[in-house]
């Protein structure tokens, strides 16, 4: 993204340097390059709050971009994860959940 500043010399010698495409956008500086920095800043500012709203607003609709979507993958990933760390305790380690023979004694007194 390009800008176009303008810039403005005050009769008290400070410099104002404004971008006309980002409504708001103006910043004072003591000399133009005071101002340009200045301008700068403020114009980075005002990109990163707009993109970081962007995807607050996405996310919490879960619109756009398939935010539900990536939710339950994650979710699906989490669940696969647990069962392969667990796998063992809940008894899914073995190759067979079926004993091949069963000992029974039996007591005759």
């Amino acid at each position: 993204m390009k800008y176009r500043i303008d810039f403005e010399q005050e009769e008290d010698g400070r410099w104002i340097a404004e971008i006309e495409d980002l409504p708001g956008v103006m910043a004072y500086g003591s000399s133009k390059t005071d101002a340009e920095s200045n301008v700068e800043v403020m114009a980075l500012r005002m990109i990163a709050d707009r993109i970081e709203r962007e995807h607050t607003t996405i996310v919490e609709t879960g619109g756009g971009g398939g935010g539900g979507i990536l939710a339950v993958i994650l979710l699906i990933i989490v669940v696969l994860v647990l069962l392969y760390v667990f796998r063992a305790d809940l008894g899914l380690g073995s190759k067979s959940v079926i004993p091949s023979t069963v000992n029974v004694n039996v007591n005759h007194s």
